[in-house]
């Protein structure tokens, strides 16, 4: 019987031992996901496949672990950050909007005045000159 009781504290000992080192292997895939996100945030071809190619991970797979770690969607993420900088530009330089586009990873004016507008309710211009 003790045996068994044993057994028992062992095995949910080892199966929470393994869920920790994943959860722990996870994090750090995720932290250098981040880390190449901000490096490459102005490379238009930045998705989940160039960053699984980087990180040996599957796509698919890195997506569920993003999401999962930070609450939020890599594309909404890598869009945030690019805007983010979108809005830095145009209140501190003179460059084009169109240049300001190409430079955080939108190399078509069409796409970055959408996507600008979208997350910012105004077109980059309009910022600009608020």
């Amino acid at each position: 019987e003790w045996r068994e009781s044993f057994t028992a504290i062992l095995t949910a000992s080892a199966r929470r031992m393994e869920a920790m080192r994943t959860a722990r292997t996870n994090h750090t895939v995720m932290l250098r996901m981040k880390d190449c996100i901000h490096e490459q945030y102005a490379n238009p071809n930045l998705s989940l496949t160039f960053l699984g190619g980087e990180l040996n991970v599957s796509p698919k797979y890195l997506s569920q672990m993003f999401k999962e770690e930070f609450g939020v969607n890599f594309l909404d993420y890598v869009s945030e950050l690019r805007i983010r900088e979108a809005k830095r530009l145009l209140t501190e330089s003179e460059e084009t909007v169109q240049d300001i586009g190409a430079r955080v990873g939108y190399p078509s004016v069409r796409s970055f005045l959408r996507v600008f507008k979208k997350a910012t309710g105004v077109t980059p211009g309009e910022f600009r000159k608020k």
